[in-house]
């Protein structure tokens, strides 16, 4: 369970760093002006998803706890996927691709493919919250009636 909330904490940070040095190296008017769903500024929201995501990213890395990251990833990427979702029933049918251009050229991928990285990284991440909450609110296997595994705490 460790090993996903590190992946989830590098995968956050390396989103957030990406999301910084776009916004950082773009010309002004490199994005549509306002997101349809939330009407704000595309780059003001590239600073504000990269700031929670820095957060996230670090609490992942460092917290003892594993459930408050796995809370604050699950919430993470389940607003990106309602992102997704409410573009959809916008009538967005090009997703974010449209806002995610300059973040797909700085790696020389397309737009469409980078659309589908966060589409399946926010999959991985909501998954794996899933699979970690049900593993530690499950009680450890006992070996004898009555008597708790030593082996497992």
């Amino acid at each position: 369970m460790r090993g996903f909330i590190h992946s989830a904490g590098a995968i956050l940070l390396f989103l957030a760093t990406a999301l910084f040095l776009v916004n950082a190296t773009s010309p002004a008017d490199w994005s549509p002006t306002n997101v349809p769903i939330l009407r704000v500024p595309v780059s003001r929201l590239f600073w504000f998803v990269g700031g929670i995501g820095m957060a996230v990213g670090l609490i992942c890395l460092l917290a003892k706890n594993s459930r408050l990251p796995m809370a604050l990833v699950s919430v993470m990427a389940t607003s990106l996927l309602a992102a997704r979702i409410g573009g959809s029933a916008l009538g967005l049918s090009h997703g974010f691709k449209g806002y995610l251009g300059p973040l797909a050229d700085a790696f020389g991928v397309p737009a469409s493919t980078a659309d589908g990285w966060l589409i399946a990284t926010s999959g991985y991440l909501l998954l794996g919250c899933l699979v970690s909450w049900r593993a530690v609110s499950e009680p450890p296997p006992s070996t004898a009636a009555g008597e708790p595994n030593r082996k497992a705490a």
